[in-house]
């Protein structure tokens, strides 16, 4: 039995099980526990309404929610989702649409047409990647339209957008050494959260902001150097709310795209590397569509 699948037996038969199921096991949940991070401190999470008439599905796309921070809101139909918006106001709406175009499509419009959700952003997850039947989505009012399996950096880029969050790329707490460089002075210090668009760096001194330095590591399991010019965004003389040890927030200013291709992948690989997806008819449960 993998994840997804543990998940969704242990809270079939309620969708207070099956959300209290994602939160214990999480391993993005754990990880920060056991990395110290001062879970008071971290804003509120923005809820998300999940509607898919496939169990697997909703546990797929509810736990990857769950991992970049969202609350997600589970409903096989679309009068599910309207009564849950109304209870929960969630910040955007994610359709699975895995079933005939028609019938998609007549949720869609149900959708845009309920004046509980019509203002809500609404991203759709298909499997169909050409640009006709895109184009036909958003001219029904569709917010995105996103593929599946999910690539984690577009779909944390989209939801962010649409939701008003400030990040714009994911980030994993990871303990890496690193070596800088600062004008002539090489030194060896502490990464503490990666994402492709800069990192946290341990440093008991910090470095004023827009002070360039030179970085050069090696990922876990990787065997290609990446080396990049950053640029100090902001510092922490007593940490983050995320990470207690004083440091600096870096951006990338110069990496190879080959470079933020490998972070991407290793940062997708950790966050859900353990998630399988697979379109499978069986799991899809009977209920009616709008």
């Amino acid at each position: 039995m993998n994840y997804i699948e543990g998940c969704h037996r242990q809270g079939k038969r309620s969708p207070t099980i099956f959300a209290l199921c994602l939160a214990l096991h999480s391993p993005k949940v754990c990880y920060n526990k056991n990395n110290f991070y001062r879970e008071d401190c971290v804003p509120e999470k923005k809820s998300a309404l999940v509607i898919s008439r496939s169990a697997s599905d909703q546990a797929y796309l509810a736990i990857i929610l769950e991992r970049i921070e969202y609350a997600p809101l589970l409903a096989k139909t679309a009068g599910e989702g309207t009564d849950l918006a109304r209870e929960h106001s969630p910040a955007l709406i994610i359709f699975d649409s895995f079933q005939p175009k028609s019938d998609m499509h007549s949720v869609i419009s149900a959708l845009r047409d309920d004046a509980t959700v019509q203002s809500l952003p609404l991203v759709v997850m298909t499997m169909d990647d050409t640009p006709e039947e895109k184009d036909a989505l958003i001219a029904l009012g569709c917010s995105a339209v996103l593929l599946k399996p999910v690539d984690l950096a577009q779909a944390y880029e989209v939801f962010g957008r649409l939701t008003g969050q400030q990040r714009k790329t994911v980030r994993i707490p990871l303990r890496l050494q690193v070596e800088i460089t600062h004008g002539t002075q090489k030194r060896v210090l502490t990464c503490g959260s990666l994402s492709e668009g800069g990192m946290y760096l341990h440093t008991p001194e910090p470095f004023p902001e827009n002070t360039a330095l030179r970085l050069k590591f090696t990922l876990p399991l990787g065997n290609e150097e990446v080396t990049a010019v950053t640029e100090v965004i902001r510092k922490f003389p007593i940490g983050t709310p995320l990470d207690p040890e004083s440091g600096v927030g870096l951006r990338f200013v110069e990496i190879s795209e080959s470079a933020r291709r490998q972070i991407r992948r290793f940062v997708q690989h950790k966050m859900i590397g353990d998630l399988k997806w697979e379109p499978s008819l069986e799991n899809i449960e009977s209920a009616d569509v709008a």
